[in-house]
């Protein structure tokens, strides 16, 4: 979902039992603070392109949630965001480069902005998310499927109390493509801008579930006629 961090859970028999527990707390933390990820993705008609995202990350989720590797502490003791840290994990995977991160603190909250370009778009996908950027259809469509595994907490007035709570809070996309939308079942349209969003109530349902975003330009008879060479000839 995000170059930082994952929702699904570890498959692991010993954090099994603690996962309800944790996830739990991290949860009732994102409901009193602020918890949100933005991203603003820049799209080339080749695939490439770069990504601005941006994190809010209230101090006990920074500290009890999945971002521990991306911490460290200050002479004086106090636990942050890591630039190094952040950038190091992902420059490791293939085709992403950091242009810059910057990361700070006010109150009881942490930020972080990203400045990051990939060669293509499916670069940025992670295990609970993929992108894809190809002629179909008659057009350009990039698309992006969100999935959420199955959960180890069954449904209770909890689970749906807290989803009401967190309605407001999750993931949030912004998509510039390379030329006028012609069809999308994005939230928003705004000519070649398109505007997804995913609510923390997603990853919160018992069983599993994927969601499947997209947005399409016109393609150029030129376009049309690569795709179809690429779909005769094998790769």
């Amino acid at each position: 979902m995000s170059q930082l961090m994952s929702f699904s859970p570890k498959s692991s028999s010993a954090n099994s039992a603690a996962m309800p527990r944790a996830l739990f707390a991290c949860l009732l933390l994102f409901v009193a603070g602020c918890f949100e990820v933005r991203s603003e993705i820049f799209l080339e008609k080749d695939g490439s392109g770069r990504a601005l995202v941006s994190y809010a990350i209230p101090d006990g989720v920074l500290q009890g949630g999945p971002f521990g590797e991306f911490i460290s502490m200050d002479a004086n003791g106090i636990v942050g965001l890591d630039r190094n840290k952040i950038a190091a994990k992902i420059e490791a995977r293939q085709g992403l480069k950091v242009k810059s991160v910057d990361v700070w603190t006010d109150g009881n909250n942490h930020y972080a902005r990203l400045d990051i370009s990939f060669e293509h778009i499916a670069n940025m996908g992670e295990k609970d998310i993929t992108y894809s950027w190809a002629v179909e259809d008659g057009g350009w469509l990039f698309r992006m499927i969100v999935e959420k595994k199955p959960g180890r907490t069954a449904d209770s007035p909890v689970l749906r109390g807290l989803t009401k709570s967190l309605g407001d809070k999750g993931f949030f996309f912004k998509v510039h493509l390379p030329g006028k939308i012609v069809e999308s079942n994005s939230e928003s349209v705004n000519w070649n801008v398109a505007e997804f969003s995913v609510p923390m109530g997603f990853y919160l349902q018992s069983s599993a579930a994927t969601k499947v975003y997209f947005a399409k330009i016109e393609a150029g008879p030129w376009d049309r006629l690569k795709a179809w060479l690429a779909d005769l000839i094998p790769s």
